[in-house]
């Protein structure tokens, strides 16, 4: 998994973009920060960010207040985060792996998925992340997931319109209906009309009516947010 989402983020997007210090990773620290802080009451101090990457979404949660884990698959992304944490006297820790294999030994007050983590994760694999996450959270500690409406993306045709690796490529897209996910095949040189060299990604499809049904009846819905280019910020809280 963490050599995909390498490849992924390489090929159809530009990693620069995550790496703190960036135009656009300034635009998401601002857009983090505004976008949250009107839920800050709800955050607690401890937090877990689930899918970090370069530290943008961790360091966002730090300016306001939290001490934050930050967790990512990928060596390379937790390598930048590390270092740009130690340039700017961050006190933010970075953790190699996912929900699954990092070890946390304490609970938390709030769980983070910033920045469409979700569109890499299967409704199968997100099941058992609840589990973890179930774990993690304090009594009536909550998950905050911003992530894109798949299904709006498509109906509007803005699906991966913007991706400097869509626009540089031939790119063809296909459904698959047992894994609920799109198949992505960017055409990198045709040897003839049926062959051709070419790299495969998939991302899953999410909807808002989709996490609500896959969600435990452990977790209610408590502020769901409609934000600009189709993408949502939903906040679930705990029962315990």
């Amino acid at each position: 998994m963490r050599k995909d989402l390498e490849k992924f983020y390489r090929k159809l997007d530009n990693f620069d973009l995550y790496k703190l210090g960036s135009h656009a990773s300034l635009h998401r620290t601002i857009e983090f920060i505004d976008i949250l802080s009107r839920y800050r009451n709800l955050f607690g101090n401890e937090a877990l960010d689930i899918g970090c990457g370069g530290g943008v979404s961790t360091f966002a949660l730090e300016k306001l207040g939290l001490n934050v884990i930050g967790i990512d698959p990928q060596e390379e992304m937790i390598k930048v985060a590390r270092e740009t944490a130690k340039k700017i006297g961050s006190k933010a820790e970075f953790l190699l792996g996912d929900i699954f294999s990092v070890s946390i030994d304490k609970r938390l007050d709030s769980l983070f998925m910033l920045g469409n983590v979700l569109a890499h994760i299967s409704v199968s694999e997100f099941r058992n992340m609840v589990r973890e996450f179930e774990k993690l959270l304090r009594s009536n500690g909550v998950l905050v997931i911003h992530y894109a409406d798949t299904i709006a993306d498509i109906l509007n045709g803005e699906l991966f319109i913007k991706s400097p690796g869509t626009a540089r490529n031939d790119v063809e897209f296909s459904y698959d209906i047992e894994d609920g996910s799109i198949n992505i095949t960017i055409i990198e040189r045709k040897i003839r009309d049926d062959l051709y060299e070419a790299d495969r990604f998939r991302i899953h499809i999410w909807a808002p009516w989709i996490l609500e049904t896959v969600m435990d009846s452990n977790f209610t819905l408590i502020a769901r947010d409609y934000l600009p280019r189709n993408m949502i910020l939903d906040i679930y809280k705990i029962k315990k």
